[in-house]
């Protein structure tokens, strides 16, 4: 019976990483470039001037930035989850350290529905403001 719970929390654990990393790893660039003939030029102006690089829309540098920051959240997530199984495995029947464990669960999923929201918004709003300044609808 002991050994059938310890396969289960293994499974548990291993498919909950594999998930939490799939799902919070930044994916890429959330929108691209709505307006290629200024970028065509500002590019021109940097390779003119000897600079090497392409420029880059400022709206997807901020998309990039809020997306990296809202992964590494979600990395913290899976911490804190892995943290708490820790404590419930190492609690030997000490109820304290169980119902601790349990909490630190509860308000990292609080945290994960507050991250998967933010990121909800963000990705719309991001996308309105691209299709918005670009001209389209």
């Amino acid at each position: 019976m002991f050994k059938m719970k310890q396969v289960a929390a293994h499974l548990l654990f291993v498919t909950s990483l594999i998930l939490g990393v799939s799902i919070f790893l930044p994916s890429g660039v959330l929108a691209t470039s709505t307006a290629p003939d200024i970028m065509g030029q500002l590019n021109a102006g940097s390779q003119a001037a000897g600079y090497g690089t392409e420029a880059q829309d400022i709206r997807i540098t901020v998309a990039k930035g809020i997306q990296l920051v809202l992964s590494l959240l979600g990395i913290v997530f899976v911490v804190l989850v892995v943290y708490a199984g820790f404590l419930i495995f190492t609690a030997a029947g000490n109820e304290e350290n169980v119902s601790k464990a349990k909490k630190i669960i509860s308000y990292a999923v609080i945290g994960l529905i507050i991250i998967l929201s933010a990121y909800s918004i963000t990705s719309f709003v991001t996308s309105r403001i691209i299709a918005e300044t670009a001209g389209q609808q």
